[in-house]
């Protein structure tokens, strides 16, 4: 660690978490960042590999994969023993056959991975899928295994859904699985499903997504005509038992949080050619959403995405190619930048990176390797990151930044949340933080930020009854 190598003794709620999921096979630990909950596991894993000599698998968002876990392990005297190896694609020997990613040569490709020394091996999410595929079968090597951030297991279809459920079977060979997470459902009760199906199989909460919709969920956006259900709400009237059995399966501990937090909200507008074309694009958005026939979910995306790219000022054209059409938001930066320390500037995207690392050459995307290291030690004046790749399991970013951008929002308040405690989490130094949000006036940038991330409305509702029209003199 950038620290070197410190004497570790468990805070109260992480000594709680370890006492609970070494009493259990299959454990959810909750925690905001800054919890502990990466320390709390290595130290109920470090016992199996203790006694059994490892190695233990880790699955985890792809920084933490590639840095965060050893660069943690490696920060405690207690855990720096274990050394850690990242699998990555290369790993893999992957080939594309008829479009798909496969192993090549998959014999081979298995054992040379059972003949890595380390005694923790971790992948990242996206290679999950591919990595269980391989390794499943005679031999599973893994007694342990660390679901880091379980909220890409809340889908019950997905393919990760599917190789941690193999994985939590009981003859697959895995002892021990422990899943991680800061914000577990925080945008829709039934992804509560999946994370804690795979703690008991289905036994306290129910087995299947039906039978969990309805033990413990009520409609709560319905289809008049086809009575289709689009989002649910967690029954009322089953509330405290659904804790009350989730509390078996789950812990949840505080965070403190010693700094404060204020919100700079920047408002910008746009211009009066960028205005209408948003309008055309809202006004098709609205005759839908109207109509009383729902939207098909690629249709939805790609309306509202360009709703959000006009706000920020640069749109996907028919080819994919992006087409600038304002630079307010990066002229609001600009003013911003040279009255703040070190900063987060949090985009979502591709052409919002290459447009802030044009107009800021200083600029360092938090993906690029050594990153994080250089942010956290001050010499990096700039990072930017994409919500998502930034959202889980990045630490150290706190020692050295209390200004957060937030350039474009994200739909969703998990990933919002997350994105933030980048900053706002135990180790902050400042005594305050701020949030600066540059905001496009009267656009989705005020639906998503005021509606939707606060909980008061869906984004459809906030886009039906937000006013956004300009003075029709200018039309």
């Amino acid at each position: 660690g950038g620290g070197g190598v410190r004497t570790w003794t468990p805070r109260p709620g992480q000594a709680a978490m370890m006492a609970f999921a070494s009493a259990r096979r299959h454990s959810l630990l909750l925690g905001k960042p800054g919890s502990g909950k990466t320390m709390a596991a290595i130290h109920v894993a470090m016992d199996d590999v203790i006694e059994h000599g490892g190695p233990i698998l880790v699955v985890a968002p792809p920084i933490p994969a590639r840095i965060g876990w050893a660069r943690e392990a490696g920060s405690w005297a207690a855990t720096a023993f274990l050394s850690v190896r990242p699998i990555l694609s290369p790993d893999l020997n992957f080939e594309r056959v008829a479009g798909l990613l496969s192993v090549r040569n998959r014999a081979a490709t298995r054992n040379r991975i059972l003949g890595f020394p380390e005694s923790v091996h971790t992948v990242p999410w996206h290679l999950f899928f591919n990595f269980v595929e391989l390794m499943q079968g005679t031999g599973w090597p893994y007694r342990t295994v660390i679901l880091d951030e379980a909220t890409f297991l809340q889908s019950h279809k997905s393919k990760m859904f599917q190789a941690a459920k193999h994985l939590c079977k009981n003859q697959s060979g895995v002892e021990r699985v422990q899943l991680l997470s800061g914000t577990l459902a925080p945008d829709d009760p039934e992804q509560l499903f999946a994370p804690t199906f795979l703690c008991d199989g289905g036994t306290l909460l129910g087995e299947n997504i039906t039978t969990f919709r309805s033990w413990w969920l009520l409609p709560a956006k319905v289809d008049k005509r086809t009575k289709q259900v689009y989002s649910y709400t967690v029954d009322p009237a089953q509330k405290a038992e659904l804790e009350r059995r989730m509390a078996q399966l789950a812990i949840s501990v505080p965070t403190p949080i010693d700094c404060g937090v204020i919100v700079n909200d920047i408002f910008v507008d746009l211009p009066d050619d960028v205005r209408r074309s948003y309008r055309e694009i809202k006004r098709q958005l609205i005759t839908v959403l109207e109509s009383g026939v729902p939207i098909d979910a690629p249709n939805a995306a790609a309306m509202t995405g360009k709703l959000l790219q006009f706000a920020s000022g640069s749109v996907y054209d028919g080819d994919h190619d992006a087409q600038q059409v304002h630079g307010n938001k990066i002229e609001a930066l600009a003013e911003l930048l040279p009255h703040l320390g070190p900063t987060l500037v949090f985009y979502w995207f591709k052409h919002e990176k290459a447009r802030l690392l044009e107009a800021f050459p200083h600029a360092v995307d938090v993906r690029e390797p050594g990153a994080v290291e250089q942010f956290a030690r001050g010499s990096v004046p700039l990072l930017i990151a994409q919500w998502q790749s930034a959202a889980h399991g990045i630490d150290t970013l706190q020692n050295s930044c209390s200004d957060v951008v937030v350039f474009t929002p994200p739909f969703g308040a998990g990933v919002y949340e997350q994105g933030l405690a980048r900053i706002i989490r135990p180790g902050q130094k400042a005594a305050t933080v701020t949030v600066h949000r540059i905001i496009a006036e009267r656009t989705i940038d005020e639906s998503i930020l005021f509606d939707v991330l606060p909980g008061k409305k869906t984004l459809s509702e906030s886009i039906l009854k937000r006013t956004y029209d300009i003075p029709s003199n200018t039309t």
